[in-house]
C-alpha cells in the first residue's frame, strides 16, 4: 500500500498504518483496478497491479469450507485482507480463519455491516477480534443519539432490535424529506430531480459526512465510517472520505 504526500510522490504508508504493507483481496470478481481513499493519517492508494496486493476469488457464495482459501491466503502472508463478500460466504471464512489462527487486519464491506448479526454467524468467540467493517452512518443502534429511534421502533414494533441497516434508512429518508421540502407543493418529478441535483452540504446528522449532489455526480454520499466490534457493543473508530 502507499501513501501520497502533499507533494503529490508516493511512498509507503507501512510505518503510519500499523505496519500495514501488504493487502489481500479476497472475493470477487473485483473489477476495479484501484481504490483511493484518505482518513486522518493521509491519501492513500491501493492499486490491484500493484506488486504488493494480491486478489484472490472467493470462490461459490453458497460453499460451507474456506479452508482451502484461508490457506492460501496464509501463504500470501498478508498485514490485512478486504474481504468483498456476502455476509454467509464471509461469515464461513471468518470461522475457518480463526479456526487456522489466520489473523491479520480483516476489512469488511456494507454488506457486513451488522457486526452482532455477524457475529452471531461466524458463531466463534474472539473471531472478529481483529475485524472492521465500513458502514455509510456514524451511529451504532446503542449510541445514545439514537435513542429516539430505539423508543419509536419498540414502541410499533416490540421485540424488534434497531440496527445499522434501520440507521441507514432514517438517514436517507431525512435526504429524501429534504428534497421534498426544497421541491414545495406543486411537485413534480423534474421538480424532486433538480432540487436533489443541488443538494450540497446537507448534514443528516447520522451519515459520517455532508450529502453534496450535482446534475452529473450522484453519487452524493462520499463518506463512510469503520465499525468495530468493542465486546458487546459495536463503535465507530473513524471515518474515511472516499474519491475516485
Amino acid at each position: 500500500m502507499q501513501r501520497k504526500r502533499s507533494d503529490g510522490k508516493r511512498s509507503n504508508c507501512g510505518k503510519t498504518t500499523s505496519g500495514v504493507n501488504t493487502v489481500t483481496i479476497f472475493g470477487g470478481p473485483v473489477t476495479a483496478n484501484s481504490l483511493t481513499f484518505n482518513n486522518s493519517m493521509g491519501n492513500y492508494i491501493l492499486t490491484g497491479s500493484s506488486s504488493n496486493t494480491v486478489t484472490l476469488n472467493g470462490g461459490s457464495p453458497d460453499a460451507n469450507d474456506a479452508t482451502p482459501q484461508v490457506l492460501r491466503l496464509r501463504q500470501a502472508n498478508p498485514d490485512a485482507v478486504i474481504i468483498v463478500l456476502y455476509p454467509k460466504a464471509a461469515a464461513v471464512y471468518m470461522r475457518d480463519a480463526a479456526k487456522l489462527t489466520f489473523k491479520p487486519i480483516q476489512i469488511g464491506q456494507t454488506a457486513l455491516g451488522d457486526l452482532l448479526a455477524f457475529r452471531e454467524q461466524v458463531a466463534i468467540p474472539n473471531a472478529l477480534e481483529r475485524f472492521y467493517t465500513i458502514s455509510h452512518v456514524r451511529y451504532t443502534p446503542d449510541d445514545p443519539e439514537m435513542e429516539r429511534w430505539r423508543g419509536l421502533l419498540e414502541k410499533y414494533f416490540p421485540g424488534d432490535r434497531l440496527s445499522v441497516y434501520n440507521i441507514m434508512g432514517i438517514a436517507s429518508a431525512n435526504v429524501v424529506v429534504e428534497v421534498l421540502k426544497r421541491a414545495g407543493r406543486d411537485l413534480t418529478r423534474e421538480r424532486v430531480r433538480d432540487e436533489l441535483a443541488k443538494l450540497k452540504d446537507f448534514n443528516t446528522n447520522i451519515y459520517p459526512g455532508v450529502i453534496s449532489c450535482t446534475p452529473t455526480d450522484h453519487q452524493c454520499h462520499k463518506t463512510p465510517a469503520f465499525m468495530q466490534l468493542a465486546g458487546d457493543k459495536v463503535k465507530t473508530i473513524g471515518v474515511t472520505t472516499v474519491t475516485r
